[in-house]
């Protein structure tokens, strides 16, 4: 018998593929994937593979701590917001 995990709607957690050791999440249970708020983002090529590079800010409200970040690029979609307004996005794990 496996044991649930309560977890509420705002939660800490980690992005070690990222070095990211904590930030602020909001939880969506029927969310495929989660979205980052990131800055400075840069489309950069490598060994036949586009990676993205750009810049987070882990802790809320606090613009002084932030953490740069590549990640690989694995899609890019079109995200609808709640607004109708279409904007396409990069997809990295």
């Amino acid at each position: 018998m496996t044991q649930s995990l309560l977890v509420g709607w705002r939660e800490w957690a980690g992005l070690p593929g990222l070095n990211i050791p904590l930030i602020k999440v909001k939880i969506d249970t029927g969310a495929k994937t989660s979205a980052l708020h990131a800055y400075d983002i840069q489309v950069t090529r490598s060994t036949n593979k586009e990676f993205a590079e750009f810049t987070i800010h882990p802790l809320q409200r606090n613009d002084k701590i932030c953490r740069k970040v590549r990640a690989e690029i694995v899609d890019m979609r079109v995200i609808k917001s709640s607004n109708g307004q279409k904007e396409e996005r990069i997809v990295v794990r």
